[in-house]
């Protein structure tokens, strides 16, 4: 079995060697369709999903980029919303023009890290060969960090395509010395629409940076024209974003010290978690990771040095940040897996079977997801919830007190009420509300530790579900 798996696996390589672009046109659809699959088996949408959609919506709808319809959480400059990158919110918002159906925002994410996956083989196959950017480009599609992450109404995924495409146009111009317009304006406009996606595109700038000074062994590269007229493409199209915010916050970088505020309020990390992250969702490639560090030595020096200042810059920019999430190591799977490769490709006759082996052990991960997701995707909770939701939206309530602002106005569209305490809500209600206002309570994550049962609350209740109650308020 296993020289015949060896000998399909090189008859393979060989065939998407000669027809590039039908490898190509598969990749891609390949990977949307398992992206999608994941979006639509998972219908209850994260908090931050729904916080970005809300902002697409309301930036169509009201011609803000704000939090005034009550969907966020508190902050010390609600209802300034200049904290989260604009570019998703303006995606969903131009969707939003044909139709406020989820269905056709949920395929923004998937489509854009589809395209990533591409972007990736083109940029690989610049620095290495054609043998390593297949290989590459397979796993990178079915990274289970990147398929599950790729198929969320986040920003993450969109900022790994942008860079992607920033690295190779950078490539071409400064590596391969092309000096096309067209060229130059696209490095500029990935570059910006990365910043614009998130606002982590700023740690890539030292990359840039260390690169052309390794290659050009002085400062001169900084008066290049080619650069300074992707300098200016860029702050041609970020430009608008920081004159709004010198508008709303009184400074051009509001965005970011509020970034800055929302990251220390959420709570920092530790170093050791994101070292976690990085073994729970790398750890497999770890011996094959660290002989490639040594083949390495074999490869071109730029390409080498490019692509250790990538993991190094990053990895370090990860560390000093104080807030740490597992998605936020999404930007460090390309330079660990194209150094996990090329480890795997020096194996010699060994490598065709490693690769098969790694190929299949991936394939099992993100199907084990799929299946875990289909598992609970009629679950008695999850029903519940969307009960819930249509119960809301089909009462004659004009507002909402609930500690989940965002995930509630999200499926119902009632603007929330903003209290942080709970023995002012009826007095609040009393004095400012005319309409009927119903309060809506998740028993397993208060932010009010309310105990109904003990409060007059319990002959008000209008509705009942596993975990989830619905008061009338007034």
């Amino acid at each position: 079995f296993l020289p015949k798996l060896k000998s399909l696996g090189i008859l393979a390589v060989d065939v998407m060697k000669k027809n590039i672009r039908w490898f190509l046109i598969l990749l891609f659809l390949f990977s949307f369709i398992l992206r999608i699959t994941f979006a639509f088996l998972s219908p209850v949408k994260y908090w931050d999903e729904t916080i970005y959609v809300n902002l697409g919506r309301n930036l169509l709808l009201y011609q803000e980029y704000s939090f005034l319809h009550g969907f966020a959480d508190f902050s010390s400059n609600w209802p300034l919303a200049g904290f989260r990158p604009p570019l998703l919110p303006l995606f969903i918002a131009f969707f939003s023009l044909f139709s406020f159906n989820i269905n056709l925002i949920i395929l923004i994410v998937p489509f854009l890290s589809s395209l990533g996956v591409l972007a990736f083989f083109l940029f690989v196959r610049q620095l290495f060969n054609d043998k390593i950017a297949i290989y590459s480009s397979l796993f990178f599609s079915i990274f289970p960090l990147n398929v599950f992450w790729g198929s969320k109404i986040l920003t993450d995924a969109i900022l790994l395509t942008m860079v992607l495409f920033s690295f190779y146009f950078f490539w071409k111009i400064f590596f391969e010395e092309q000096k096309r317009f067209s060229y130059i304006f696209l490095f500029g406009l990935f570059t910006a629409l990365g910043f614009l996606s998130r606002y982590s595109m700023i740690w890539f700038f030292p990359v840039f940076f260390v690169f052309l000074l390794f290659k050009y062994k002085n400062l001169k590269f900084l008066i290049d024209k080619r650069l300074l007229l992707s300098i200016f493409v860029f702050f041609i199209i970020v430009g608008p974003w920081f004159i709004f915010n010198y508008y709303s916050y009184g400074t051009i970088f509001g965005f970011l010290n509020h970034a800055n505020d929302a990251s220390l309020r959420w709570g920092a990390n530790s170093f050791f978690s994101l070292v976690f992250y990085i073994f729970k969702d790398f750890g497999i490639l770890l011996p094959f990771f660290i002989l490639g560090i040594f083949a390495l030595k074999k490869e071109n020096k730029y390409s080498r040095f490019f692509i250790i200042s990538w993991l190094i810059i990053i990895f370090l920019s990860l560390s000093f940040m104080g807030r740490k999430e597992e998605r936020y190591i999404i930007i460090l799977l390309p330079p660990i897996l194209i150094i996990s490769i090329i480890g795997v490709n020096k194996l010699g006759k060994h490598k065709n079977y490693i690769f098969a082996f790694l190929l299949i052990l991936f394939s099992i991960f993100v199907f084990y997801n799929l299946f875990d997701l289909m598992s609970s995707y009629n679950s008695d909770q999850q029903n519940c919830f969307f009960n819930a939701m249509d119960f809301i939206g089909n009462s004659n309530a004009t507002h909402m007190v609930t500690e989940h602002f965002s995930p509630v106005y999200f499926y119902t569209f009632k603007e929330n009420i903003r209290v942080n305490n709970y023995t002012v809500i009826k007095d609040l209600i009393d004095n400012n509300y005319e309409g009927k206002v119903i309060f809506y309570h998740y028993q397993d994550g208060d932010w009010f530790n309310l105990n109904y049962e003990n409060s007059n609350l319990s002959n008000s209740l209008i509705y009942s579900c596993g975990n989830i109650k619905i008061f009338n308020l007034k």
